[in-house]
């Protein structure tokens, strides 16, 4: 019994990490149309077409559970939602605050 809950457990995550954050549709005149499912950046809320064994270097952060986009600035694990409070100017007392340190700057 509880071999087969970790199992379905592990099966739901994977379908939750690999669930599209959105579809694309990018038409020119005279060219052809690209179409295709995206996926968010957990981190800077960047959002990218997912193109399987494209090469392109992407990440997951074991802490947060999510994709990243790859980009350096990406690789400490600062949530997208608190990276907003920040540059919005959340209070002192924020749950966001606790990621200044590993910030430095906030970004602009």
């Amino acid at each position: 019994m509880r071999m087969e809950s970790t199992l379905t457990r592990a099966r739901d995550m994977t379908r939750r990490i690999h669930r599209a954050a959105g579809y694309v549709a990018i038409s020119v005149p005279g060219e052809r149309t690209v179409e295709g499912e995206t996926r968010q950046c957990a981190h800077c809320g960047m959002h990218w077409l997912y193109v399987p064994g494209s090469g392109a270097r992407r990440g997951f952060c074991m802490k947060c559970r999510g994709l990243t986009c790859g980009k350096t600035s990406c690789d400490p694990c600062v949530p997208h939602e608190a990276r907003v409070e920040l540059m919005e100017g959340a209070p002192s007392g924020a749950p966001a605050r606790r990621y200044m340190g590993i910030l430095g700057e906030v970004e602009g």
